[in-house]
């Protein structure tokens, strides 16, 4: 699977939606547990380039709000504060840049903490040896 078949199969869930009427509340259960969890496998894979990271999130915004490319409305709250957890005022939906890096981070501690695997043995020898070589020292 490449960003691009992720991207199409994000658009190709939407197209089955877009013309439903979906009050808000469906709308952000559709971009929670849908439209942010199908990126996921791949993220807990790959690092994704921005383009992607930036694709991904205004599929997310547009369907929240309900816009598209020629009927274009504006969002009622700032993408960040969409993303904050619900007890601080936001919604709760997660950006796709944060579960990028920490999708990243979990791969990292991984290679790290599991170095007899065969992937970890890998990375260490290809790109790592010079960096642990001076954490351990």
């Amino acid at each position: 699977m490449s960003w691009k078949d992720l991207l199409d199969k994000l658009k190709q869930k939407l197209s089955l939606w877009t013309f439903r009427a979906l009050n808000f509340r469906s709308t952000l259960i559709l971009v929670n547990f849908v439209l942010q969890a199908m990126p996921l496998y791949l993220l807990s894979v790959l690092a994704a380039p921005k383009f992607v990271i930036k694709h991904i999130r205004n599929i997310q915004r547009n369907f929240l709000w309900g816009g598209d490319k020629i009927h274009r409305k504006w969002p009622l709250v700032d993408w960040k504060m969409v993303c904050k957890p619900k007890n601080v005022g936001g919604i709760g939906l997660q950006d796709p840049l944060d579960t990028n890096k920490a999708m990243g981070e979990k791969i990292w501690w991984k290679w790290i903490t599991y170095e007899e695997e065969p992937r970890a043995k890998l990375w260490h020898t290809k790109y790592a040896h010079h960096w642990l070589k001076q954490m351990l020292t």
